[in-house]
Formats: structure tokens, C-alpha cells, sequence
């Protein structure tokens, strides 16, 4: 039986991840879609048990189409819970211009004689558009991270669901956009979709922040001066501030840059 499922037999606790994608469902205004959606929602949180409300799991639902998004953290979290992860590097090789752009993972495994390697082809996976253009080798890189620790790790990861970066079926700009796992703090009649989107953004920066031990001046100058910002209500530019989260995440070891 996979590790992951271990604790199946505690039903009360299972009942408080489904009682969270529940309510998930409803704060972000999906309560009515098809009862199947539902079901494969409740069942992605109870059974890997996934909180949406710290931002494990997440749904986008447009037009016809469900997708279940899993945070590339939780990748990350469940290899280091297995205790059975002795470290791991992300790289790319190749180039755009030359159309061999490839992201590169190596996965150190305790109980592995010999080091675990997977790679994936930008092409395979880019849409061409938003941070495929600005960040491609990040972008190939977080699905090569993805799709390694799925591989190397697959009795704690298989059948847990895919990243945002790994789905070419992500709705255009012209449809519905994916709704984030932040409950809503605010009606959405008091607060422009802009601004929402920007609390929603700075969330999870000030999530990222909190795992970063004795942070440099310039960080904190930086962090501070988008939080004087978003306080007084002033504009802040949106790449800017998702530059600061990957610099963030860098800073953890999420992604090596």
C-alpha cells in the first residue's frame, strides 16, 4: 500500500480535508459545477490529503473544461517526508534559438545505487505565451521538476495530479482564468479583480518569506517595499512582484537558477 494512503483509516481526519475542499468549492464560486468534478476534487484532497486552503491543491474550471492543479511544493514536501531523499539539482541544457532547450533533473535517492535523471524538451511543453516567453528555462525546469520526483517517488506522488506548468489546456486570455486557492478576504464587489489577484500574489510571497531563515537587507527592502505599497493601496507592477517570488523561492532552494 502506498505510504501516502497510511493514514486512511483515520476518518476524522479525512473528513477535515474534505470539509476544506468543500468549502474551497464554495469560496471560490464552484459550488455548482458537475457533481464528477466535484467528487474528483474531494477525492484529490482526502486521499493525498491536500489542504487547497495553504495552497496544496487548486481548481480552474472554465467553459466545459476541469483542471486539479497540485503546488510543485507539495512534490517537494511528500520526497523529504519518505525519508528517503538525499538531495537533488535542476538545470537546463540547450537553447531556444537552437531549438534543443531541454530542463534537466538528478535525484539523489538513499536507497538508489546510482542517481536518478530525467529531462523533458521545452518544446514538448511551452505555450508560448506569459512566463514561457519571459522565464522559459524556469518554466522548463519547474516541469522537469515535477515530472522527476513523480517518476523517482511514485509511491508517494503517483496519481497525485499535475502542475499549472505541465497543462497545455490553461484557459486564454479571452476565457475564464483559473480562481486561486486564497479564500477571498473581501467581496468582489468591494475590490477590483486587479487588486484581488495582488492579494492573492502577495499571499503566497508572504508564505514563501516565512520559510527563509536570516534574510539579506536587500530582501527585506524589497519585501517591505512591496508590502508599504499594497497597504497605502498604491500600483504595484505584477512582474516585479512575481520576479521577488522566484527570487524567493531561489533563495529557498526551490529552483536552481
Amino acid at each position: 500500500m502506498s505510504e501516502i494512503m497510511k493514514t486512511e483509516g483515520n476518518s476524522n481526519e479525512l473528513q477535515a480535508y474534505q470539509s476544506k475542499a468543500i468549502e474551497y468549492l464554495n469560496n471560490m464560486g464552484m459550488a455548482q459545477i458537475e457533481k464528477k468534478h466535484q467528487n474528483q476534487f474531494l477525492e484529490m484532497c482526502t486521499t493525498f490529503q491536500l489542504n487547497p486552503f495553504s495552497r496544496d491543491v487548486y481548481a480552474v474550471s472554465y467553459k466545459d473544461k476541469f483542471n486539479i492543479i497540485v503546488g510543485f511544493e507539495v512534490y517537494l514536501r511528500r520526497a523529504s517526508q519518505s525519508g528517503k531523499l538525499g538531495g537533488w539539482k535542476v538545470w537546463t541544457t540547450g537553447s531556444i534559438e537552437n531549438k534543443d532547450l531541454k530542463g534537466c533533473i538528478e535525484i539523489q535517492r538513499k536507497d538508489f545505487s546510482a542517481p536518478f535523471y530525467h529531462e523533458v524538451d521545452f518544446d514538448e511543453y511551452s505555450t508560448h505565451q506569459n512566463l514561457w516567453v519571459s522565464k522559459p528555462k524556469t518554466m522548463i525546469k519547474k516541469v522537469a521538476m515535477a515530472q522527476g520526483f513523480r517518476l523517482c517517488f511514485p509511491e508517494q506522488l503517483s496519481g497525485i495530479g499535475y502542475t499549472a506548468d505541465e497543462l497545455d489546456e490553461m484557459p486564454t486570455q479571452d476565457e475564464q482564468q483559473p480562481r486561486n486557492v486564497t479564500p477571498q478576504k473581501q467581496n468582489k464587489s468591494q475590490v477590483s479583480e486587479d487588486r484581488q489577484a495582488l492579494l492573492e500574489d502577495w499571499e503566497m510571497i508572504t508564505d514563501l518569506a516565512k520559510k527563509i531563515n536570516n534574510p539579506d537587507k536587500e530582501l527585506l527592502d524589497q519585501y517591505n517595499s512591496f508590502l508599504t505599497k499594497i497597504k497605502n493601496n498604491q500600483t504595484v507592477d505584477m512582474k516585479e512582484l512575481r520576479a521577488f517570488a522566484d527570487k524567493l523561492r531561489e533563495k529557498i532552494g526551490y529552483i536552481d537558477v
